[in-house]
């Protein structure tokens, strides 16, 4: 670092040809090895991802390095550039977690399927009653109210 950018000074830093041919150089022979390791199919699952991202993160931090100029910028840039890294990473987690659990959920309920579906046509059984099966117990036929019938409707019709 020079003494005019540790002051502070905005000086604009100039990369030569060579260190540009030399990245890209680096990241041509890192795109053929995940190419290579791809199609050699040499790891299997989640091995083969971790190997392609591993690959992946050196590609770009020689292109935040070098090419985003990250390496001579500030140090707050350099924070905030890591910092949404970050919480890509952790997005990222957390949707590997998520998708490597649905199996596990996919089987949970295939199994307790039987005991939902046993629960669900109970369920609609006891829906399906008629409702002069039931008869709620404050209507109850009572001896007082058996009487009431036809005779209170003949008393009625008289006066």
């Amino acid at each position: 670092m020079s003494s005019a950018a540790a002051h502070g000074h905005d000086e604009p830093h100039v990369t030569s040809l060579q260190v540009y041919l030399g990245i890209f150089g680096a990241l041509l022979v890192l795109t053929v090895l995940t190419v290579y390791v791809s199609a050699a199919e040499l790891f299997h699952g989640w091995t083969s991802i971790g190997v392609a991202m591993g690959i992946a993160i050196v590609k770009a931090s020689l292109v935040a390095t070098i090419f985003m100029h990250m390496k001579w910028d500030r140090k707050f840039n350099v924070i905030v550039f890591l910092s949404s890294l970050w919480f890509a990473g952790l997005f990222f987690t957390f949707t590997w977690f998520d998708l490597s659990n649905r199996t596990r959920v996919h089987d949970i309920q295939q199994h307790n399927l039987p005991t939902l579906e046993r629960q669900a046509a109970e369920a609609e059984s006891a829906d399906a009653k008629p409702a002069a099966v039931e008869e709620p117990a404050h209507e109850a036929k009572t001896p007082a109210k058996a009487g009431k019938g036809k005779a209170g409707k003949g008393k009625a019709g008289k006066h």
